[in-house]
C-alpha cells in the first residue's frame, strides 16, 4: 500500500507543471534582445568572477603591540546623565582589591525640562 501510495505521489510530482509554457506565438525573438541577453550574462559573469577573486585573495594582517607602559593609569571617561541632584549621586573607583579608592567621579549639573506630569514626580 505504502509503495502505490509513492508512485501516485511521485506521478504527481512529474505531472505538475508550476510555469507553463507560453505558447511560440506569443514569442517574439529580436537581434536587440538577444545583444542584450548576452551582455546581462557577460556582466554577471564578470560580477561573480570578481566577488570569488575579491573574497578568495582577502589577506588579513594582524599586527599586535604589547603595551609597555606598566604603569601608566588608564583614562576612561563615562558620560551618563542621571536625573537626579548630585549631593544624591554617589561612586567611587577602587583598585582590585576593593579596598583602596583611587578616584571619584566629576560631576556636572544638567538642568532638564519637564513636562507638568514629569514634574509632579520629580
Amino acid at each position: 500500500m505504502l509503495r502505490s501510495r509513492a508512485k501516485r505521489v511521485s506521478k504527481t510530482v512529474k505531472e505538475l507543471d508550476a510555469f507553463p509554457k507560453v505558447p511560440e506565438s506569443y514569442v517574439e525573438t529580436s537581434p536587440v534582445g538577444g545583444t542584450f541577453s548576452v551582455v546581462t550574462c557577460c556582466l554577471i559573469l564578470w560580477v561573480l568572477y570578481g566577488e570569488i577573486t575579491y573574497y578568495l585573495g582577502a589577506n588579513f594582517k594582524f599586527r599586535f603591540v604589547p603595551d609597555t607602559e606598566f604603569d601608566a593609569k588608564l583614562k576612561i571617561n563615562v558620560d551618563l546623565t542621571v536625573a537626579m541632584a548630585c549631593h544624591a549621586i554617589g561612586a567611587d573607583i577602587l583598585d582590585s582589591t576593593g579596598q583602596n579608592v583611587l578616584r571619584s567621579l566629576e560631576q556636572e549639573e544638567t538642568w532638564f525640562e519637564l513636562t507638568p506630569k514629569q514634574r509632579l514626580v520629580f
